[in-house]
Order: C-alpha cells, then structure tokens, then sequence
C-alpha cells in the first residue's frame, strides 16, 4: 500500500482523519508533530519558545523522512518546504483537508498548544 500523506492548516482535521482511516484501512498510523515532540521530548510550543521555528522545521523534515507508517498525519506548516512537498510526492499520496477559517477557529479556540495560531490571534487583538 501506498504512503497516504494529509496535508492542511493547522485544525483541518488531519490527526482526527488519520486516526480514523487508520483503523478503518487497519493499517498504521503517526502523527509527525507527536513523532518530534516524543522524540524531542518536548511539546511543539516548547520547541518553538527554545529552539525557534526553524528548528522545528528541520525536526518536522527529518521526522517526514523517518515515519514508515502508512497514514501519516503531517503538521501544518510541513508543505512550507520544498523538499517536503517533493518527498511526499515521491513516496505516497497526498489528501489535502479544506477547512474553513471559521471551522479552525472555532476549534483551536481554547488551544494553548499552538505557537503559531496564538501568535497570531494575539496579532490581531492589538
């Protein structure tokens, strides 16, 4: 079976689908923001507040490169990069999950856990 990669802004729906398919398809399934917070053992706002946004990046890379599952629910931001985009293409399929903006905001609204979506709600407000 093919590698199934879904793509889409940050509260589309990518690791609920992931997890979901996973089970309907009985095959399995990660999630690349869990793989670098479990392999870095700490959460993504942590590693944003240390390490910056472009570590993460490369986190978030090499994290696309190493997962074998065959759903792979990918972080939002991960298609910023070229070279992502290229390997998912190479190896698998990609699902983009359209979302609305009200949809996100309505559903990251009390998230505490997402650097970039606090930012830039914060941005807003002022």
């Amino acid at each position: 079976m093919t590698t199934i990669y879904l793509i889409g802004f940050m509260g589309s729906g990518k690791s609920s689908i992931g997890k979901k398919l996973s089970e309907m398809m009985d095959v399995t399934q990660a999630d690349t923001d869990i793989f670098v917070e479990e392999k870095h053992q700490m959460s993504i706002a942590d590693i944003f507040k240390n390490d910056g946004e472009s570590a993460f990046r490369t986190y978030e890379t090499e994290a696309l490169k190493q997962i074998t599952d065959k759903i792979i629910s990918t972080g939002g931001g991960i298609v910023e990069k070229d070279v992502n985009r290229s390997f998912m293409r190479k190896n698998g399929f990609i699902i983009y999950l359209q979302t609305s903006f009200d949809t996100i905001a309505r559903r990251l609204q009390n998230d505490q856990e997402r650097p970039l979506w606090q930012k830039n709600m914060n941005d807003q407000k002022k």
